[in-house]
């Protein structure tokens, strides 16, 4: 068990955050020739609910092939003006910047 910003019991399964504000994006891979879908990769991204009305707190965990491919933080998303395809981008340019 780990503590959520206001104290509260969120659950640890291997090392994937377990909570109820939680995007889960899935990447397959589909076969042209046997139709067989494969997931290549997966990004979990959680409101930490520390953040403000207007700017939100999250953390990731990026997966490929099932294996923990980064972790991190990101920290004062303007949630309001902004969509979830930017909070994606925020979470994978974070975690890039220390990977390059």
């Amino acid at each position: 068990m780990t503590k959520d910003a206001k104290g509260g019991d969120v659950p640890i399964v291997g090392s994937v955050i377990v909570c109820d504000l939680v995007l889960k994006i899935t990447i397959e891979l589909i076969s042209a020739i046997t139709n067989k879908t494969v997931t290549i990769a997966q990004a979990r991204i959680y409101n930490d609910g520390s953040g403000t009305k207007t700017k939100g707190n999250y953390k990731y965990l990026f997966l490929n092939k099932g294996k923990k491919w980064g972790e991190g933080e990101f920290k004062n998303f303007p949630r309001t003006k902004k969509n979830v395809w930017d909070l994606i981008y925020s979470c994978l340019n974070a975690h890039l910047k220390g990977e390059l």
